[in-house]
């Protein structure tokens, strides 16, 4: 068979064979090449060609990913990458390396110890990691997901950005440094006032032991599965929030300030333990000093609903033996926008309060959903009071669909929607519902 060069005139050496044309491509298409790998494999393309020696170096994203990293690897790994980068600028950085492996070689007998000085070791170089890409690199994306049998503390990490837009922290820990003060005034917000281009906040998992968390930017906030302290309520402040998302698994639920802007939310209060009387009070006022779950005290000011009072959507979610939310229903709290409601089974307590209370202050309420799938039988069905004689009127005029899904009997829930029509409501077609669809 004739050699290419001998049938075309071309030099082989010349043909399409050797030819790098990946190398020829400009930096910014090379770094839209490299962003989207993980750093300790971007690194590696160092060693393609000449033209890719240093093209790692300017990355637009910088992503420490989650594998099984030890943690004298990463801390030798990520020193050396924000080193040689230099002042290079990023878009994004994700330190997501996930819980990391015990390193080789512990000691028996102090096996504690060592531990403690790896997570020591790990929280202040992550600090120092967080305040580079932060004030050099510059990012407007952060993500940050490392830690070890404990979680990572950011207590001395100064959040600080210009262009910082998105934070995602996870297993993240704040505290105060003498944490055996109890005292709220002992410790500090979280205050992201330097941040002033901060649009969307993301908490998984974390503990925030924090007397504010503070914010004038912030659109998009989710607190999620999150720890708060158990002796004082956390206040989050943040008037131009959209949409929030705020799951509390520990400790007291935060108390919200004023959000004018907000259009939907998502509360769920998932502790059974704190804010749950231990007297049984449903509404968490049994003035025991003693009683871990009220607190001692008295105030019956809002914590959640009256902020909440402007949004379109809502779904209150809580632990039936929580009273944050009947003590809330209180107050005479009006949803003027609220179209579409979630509620579950701590709605059915005390007469049916908090499914009333709404019904009664929701005048342009649509869609009503009530999730009683945990709901226990002699909780499902409650006789109302014979006595009772509504001194109010409802202030709903619209129709309402209501749609109630549950695992248990649908009959008892027809027994609830009677014993509702007793307080005022009617199921008729000139009524407030309209109409009622069973989910069994």
């Amino acid at each position: 068979m004739p050699d290419r060069s001998e049938k075309d005139g071309t030099p082989a050496a010349a043909t399409g064979a050797s030819e790098d044309r990946l190398s020829a491509l400009p930096d910014d298409l090379l770094h839209l090449i490299l962003s989207p790998l993980p750093s300790d494999q971007a690194v590696r393309t160092c060693v393609l060609a000449c033209r890719w020696r240093h093209i790692w170096k300017s990355a637009r994203a910088i992503r420490i990913k989650s594998r099984p990293w030890r943690a004298e690897k990463l801390h030798s790994f990520v020193n050396h990458l924000l080193l040689l980068r230099g002042g290079t600028p990023a878009d994004v950085c994700f330190l997501t390396a996930g819980e990391l492996l015990e390193d080789r070689g512990y000691n028996e007998q102090h096996y504690q110890y060592q531990k403690d000085h790896l997570h020591g070791q790990l929280c202040k170089f992550a600090q120092l990691w967080i305040r580079h890409v932060l004030t050099v690199c510059r990012v407007r994306v952060l993500k940050v997901w490392v830690r070890t049998y404990r979680r990572l503390s950011l207590d001395k990490t100064p959040l600080a950005s210009p262009v910082l837009m998105r934070l995602n922290l996870r297993d993240v820990s704040f505290m105060f440094d003498f944490w055996q003060h109890q005292d709220q005034r002992s410790f500090r917000p979280l205050d992201f006032s330097n941040c002033p281009a901060l649009k969307e906040l993301t908490m998984t998992f974390c503990k925030i032991h924090v007397s504010a968390i503070v914010s004038n930017t912030l659109k998009w906030l989710t607190i999620k599965e999150c720890h708060f302290h158990s002796k004082f309520r956390t206040r989050v402040s943040t008037p131009l929030v959209e949409w929030m998302e705020l799951s509390v698994c520990y400790g007291r639920a935060p108390i919200l300030d004023n959000m004018p802007k907000l259009e939907a939310a998502d509360v769920r209060l998932e502790n059974d333990y704190y804010d749950c009387c231990e007297n049984d009070d449903y509404y968490g006022d049994c003035k025991d000093d003693e009683c871990r779950g009220c607190l001692g005290s008295s105030d019956t000011s809002s914590v959640l609903l009256a902020s909440l009072s402007g949004a379109t959507d809502l779904a209150l979610m809580s632990d039936p033996r929580q009273y944050i939310f009947p003590r809330d229903c209180k107050s005479c709290i009006i949803f003027d926008k609220l179209e579409t409601l979630v509620l579950n089974d701590w709605c059915m307590g005390a007469g049916f309060g908090g499914l009333v209370f709404f019904l009664r202050y929701s005048p342009v309420l649509k869609k009503l959903t009530l999730q009683l799938e945990y709901c226990e039988k002699e909780q499902a069905v409650v006789v109302t009071d014979d006595q009772y004689i509504p001194t109010e009127h409802f202030l709903s005029v619209t129709r309402i669909r209501v749609q109630i899904t549950t695992g248990r009997w649908w009959i008892e829930y027809l027994l609830i929607a009677q014993d509702i029509a007793t307080t005022g409501l009617s199921f008729h077609d000139g009524g407030i519902l309209h109409h009622v669809c069973f989910l069994v």
